[in-house]
């Protein structure tokens, strides 16, 4: 409990000076949406977090505002897909349309480093153990961000691309998430930040458990890394 509340008090005092540096990168990159693209700034979906409660997840909008006819629209990002625009490109490259997460975690919905949230639609099929991960709250970054960074490439040549992430990567996803919930704390937490500040700025292939401090969470990190490596989509 004492470390529930240590983390919580992290989460704020750090989204706090980090909204009060970027707030000027928050004006600019809504004037470049709003002269380029139009309303709305901000992208605006339900997920499921803490508690299997549901919330509002902000992020700067990336993609065209309107639905292509005829084409097939899934909850997650295909590998170069067309609906993203030229500045969300940019945005989600150097990961700055997941700035306004900062308001998330502010008011408690998410933290900096935990398992990402998902949509009703695949937490309503989670088994009783892969609930567990409702006990944490999600988080703007997390292991399984990190070793899923590249996750449009796994579906990119897939035809139902939706089923190959609910039945392969899915499962993986929360797997890492109960391995984090076993071994948070404020250390691995810190690890996780400084990793992903360095992967948005070195665009290569490496094994996150190399990166690890604690050795307990890297030996087990290090084991998903090879289902990872097997996967076959």
């Amino acid at each position: 409990m004492k470390s529930f509340f240590l983390k919580r008090f992290f989460d704020f005092l750090l989204s706090t000076i980090i909204f009060l540096f970027t707030f000027p990168f928050f004006i600019l990159i809504s004037f470049l949406i709003l002269t380029f693209d139009g309303p709305p700034i901000f992208y605006v979906q339900k997920r499921v977090g803490l508690m299997g409660k549901q919330f509002n997840i902000y992020k700067f909008r990336t993609m065209k505002n309107k639905k292509e006819k005829n084409r097939k629209f899934y909850s997650f990002t295909l590998h170069k897909d067309k609906r993203v625009t030229k500045i969300g490109h940019f945005l989600r490259n150097f990961k700055f349309d997941e700035l306004p997460q900062l308001i998330n975690v502010l008011k408690g919905d998410m933290s900096f480093v935990g398992p990402r949230p998902e949509l009703k639609f695949f937490t309503d099929l989670y088994d009783k153990k892969q609930k567990e991960i409702f006990l944490i709250r999600p988080g703007v970054t997390g292991i399984s961000s990190l070793l899923f960074r590249n996750e449009s490439n796994f579906l990119k040549e897939e035809k139902n691309p939706e089923f190959i992430y609910r039945d392969c990567i899915l499962p993986l996803k929360l797997e890492l998430g109960l391995i984090y919930k076993k071994h948070s704390n404020i250390i691995t937490d810190l690890n996780i930040i400084l990793i992903t500040i360095f992967l948005i700025f070195i665009k290569k292939n490496l094994l996150i458990s190399d990166f690890l401090i604690k050795k307990s969470f890297r030996k087990d990190i290090s084991k998903i890394e090879k289902k990872i490596s097997k996967l076959s989509i």
